[in-house]
Parts: structure tokens; C-alpha cells; sequence
């Protein structure tokens, strides 16, 4: 799509509560299709966050996982590359009084370098389109040495076992569970949740 929208009639935005974040989604910010999935797949991912813990959200849309880790982690990173999906997560946070979060506009590939250069040690939400992650990206993450934990959401299979492939690479993480999820019913899609941690 383009980012020119005509709103012809009801709100600029669509207002929601997930999991007890209020948001607001305007009409380019990204969302999944089924509710009751995507909220399975977010306290699985929740579960997956070490107490006090700093996270990167990677590909993080409007914010809304962002919102959730922030419950649990010292710290979130949310990155996202369209600029009204920033707008919201920051709105997002602004309106469930959220501080521990700090959405970043830009390119994953210019932008984790930068955050990951400082001596912390972090966890990272990897939750990319169909196409995955750029191989520079996991190129990248493969040889850093403060990523204790890689979560992975895909919604394509094959781009998944690309992408990880490469993040074990070196032999650095081991593949803690797999799990798939029907985010498609009645579609040959699937949703999977990964995780790896460092060895």
C-alpha cells in the first residue's frame, strides 16, 4: 500500500485493548488478523522475557508487543521503519504510561548496530514480514556477543529456517522450542514461534 489514505467516513483510528494495553491503529500501522492467536503468541513471548531484562523489539509495528514486554523488562527498544506505526507506539506508551519503552524510526540494519554496541547484554524480538529478516541483519546478530536470547515470530516457514540457519551459524545459541501457531485458519499458513538461546 501507499501511505496516501482517504478516511470517507468513522475515525482516523480504530481503538482497541489487548491484553491491558489501550491502543489506537491508524490505517498503515501493521496488525494481525486473529485476536485470540496473536494474544497466545504474546504471553508466550512475554514468558520468554527474563525479569529486569533489555530488550530489543525488532520490526515492532505500532508498538503493541513493545507495550506488553515493557511489564516485565527493565528496558524496550521498539524499532520500526514506518514512520505513522512510530507515532502510535509512541502514543501507545504515552497513554498506558509506559517509561521503560522508546520507539525508534528507522532501518533495523542501521539502527541495531548502534544500540548493541554498548557492553549490555540484551534479548531480541525478531517478528519480520513474510520476506524474514535481511541477511545482513542476521548476519549481523549472529556475531554479537551481548544477545542472550533470540525470539523469533514468523509467518513464513521457509524464510524461518533461512534466518536461523544463519543465527546458529557460529555456534552460538541453541534452539530452546519450536512452537506453530493457526494464526491462518483454513489457510496452508502458519504462524511459529521460535526461540534460541546463547550456549
Amino acid at each position: 500500500f501507499s501511505s496516501n489514505f482517504k478516511i470517507l467516513y468513522g475515525n482516523l483510528t480504530n481503538d482497541f485493548k489487548t491484553l491491558e494495553i489501550k491502543q489506537k491503529i491508524s490505517a498503515d500501522s501493521f496488525l494481525q488478523v486473529n485476536n485470540y492467536i496473536q494474544n497466545q503468541i504474546y504471553l508466550k513471548v512475554l514468558n520468554e522475557i527474563d525479569e529486569n531484562s533489555n530488550v530489543i523489539d525488532a520490526y515492532s509495528g505500532a508498538g503493541l508487543l513493545s507495550a506488553i514486554i515493557s511489564k516485565k523488562a527493565k528496558s524496550v527498544y521498539a524499532i520500526e521503519i514506518i514512520e505513522n506505526a512510530v507515532k502510535d507506539a509512541n502514543e501507545l506508551f504515552l497513554n498506558n504510561k509506559i517509561t521503560n519503552a522508546n520507539a525508534i524510526c528507522g532501518d533495523c540494519l542501521k539502527v541495531l548496530p548502534d544500540i548493541l554496541k554498548t557492553d549490555k547484554h540484551y534479548q531480541i524480538v525478531l517478528d519480520p514480514p513474510r520476506s524474514g529478516c535481511d541477511t545482513q541483519i542476521v548476519n549481523f546478530l549472529s556475531n554479537c556477543d551481548n544477545i542472550d536470547k533470540i525470539i523469533y515470530i514468523s509467518c513464513a516457514s521457509n524464510t524461518l529456517a533461512r534466518d536461523v540457519k544463519i543465527l546458529m551459524q557460529n555456534g552460538k545459541y541453541k534452539v530452546k522450542f519450536i512452537q506453530p501457531f493457526d494464526m491462518f485458519p483454513q489457510t496452508s499458513h502458519v504462524e511459529t514461534l521460535l526461540v534460541l538461546e546463547k550456549l
